[in-house]
């Protein structure tokens, strides 16, 4: 798939206006604010694109708020992970979760920054500025600096804007070891879980069932059966293919050579 560059600056730039709208956001209408920027981040086909491989293997895991917190006097300093794309998964694993409304802005901002007391723009105020605002300012970086490397060209293809291809890791407290996947049972397993976060994002159901025949191919010889079903699973869903990546970059070396996986990447561009 190839995306016209001025449809790619528009998205772009939706993007940051709507970044700046959260920025800007009072409690009242922080809900409101997220809710269209998420949209955003999920439903455009660009964005999504980019930004997909943050969340792979970050959802469904419980925020444990000590993690990010070390005591500073009366108050807390946050920490938060010095691997740039680390940081962004985070913010982006929390921001999802205030968005389905399993954390709330409130709670947040009272356990990272002390703040009980005072109206409750002052309470969110912090979370906006520190932790929102580096989120969209390295975001709002990259996507610069990929149109400064892009202008003159015409059309962008959809490879080209996997900025975050080679960042897939779970959000939890070995968040900076990779998950390595050194069997076919792992990967089956891994395969499943996709299709089964796709059925509760009520994602299409042709994918999810591609994705469901995928995990019972990872053992086969059949090179054109594991094709067709690969091109079956991105056609119906945008999100796969950068999904699939970031899974069959952490696939062992104990599974190099397998049909299975040389087909895989070879159809998703890896190789």
């Amino acid at each position: 798939m190839e995306f016209q560059t001025k449809d790619v600056k528009r998205s772009f730039r939706t993007f940051k206006d709507y970044s700046f709208d959260i920025l800007n956001s009072t409690h009242r209408s922080f809900k409101f604010n997220l809710d269209k920027f998420i949209k955003h981040c999920n439903n455009d086909p660009i964005m999504n694109n980019i930004l997909n491989p943050l969340i792979v293997e970050n959802e469904y895991l419980e925020l444990d708020y000590s993690e990010f917190m070390a005591p500073v006097g009366n108050g807390h300093h946050i920490i938060l992970p010095e691997d740039e794309n680390r940081r962004l998964s985070v913010i982006y694993y929390v921001l999802i979760q205030l968005k389905d409304g399993n954390i709330k802005i409130l709670k947040i901002s009272q356990n990272l920054f002390n703040r009980q007391t005072g109206t409750l723009d002052y309470i969110i105020e912090p979370f906006l500025k520190q932790i929102f605002y580096q989120f969209s300012r390295d975001i709002c970086n990259k996507l610069n600096d990929f149109l400064d490397d892009h202008a003159k060209e015409e059309k962008i293809s959809e490879d080209k804007l996997c900025i975050f291809k080679d960042c897939t890791f779970n959000v939890n407290n070995s968040r900076n070891t990779v998950i390595e996947i050194n069997s076919n049972e792992e990967l089956k397993n891994s395969l499943e879980k996709i299709a089964e976060e796709l059925k509760n994002s009520n994602k299409n159901q042709e994918a999810i069932n591609a994705v469901i025949e995928l995990s019972k191919l990872t053992e086969s010889n059949d090179v054109g059966k594991i094709e067709e079903t690969i091109n079956k699973a991105i056609k119906n869903e945008n999100s796969l293919k950068s999904r699939l990546n970031g899974l069959f970059l952490n696939v062992g070396s104990s599974l190099a050579g397998s049909v299975f996986l040389e087909v895989a990447k070879s159809m998703l561009g890896m190789s």
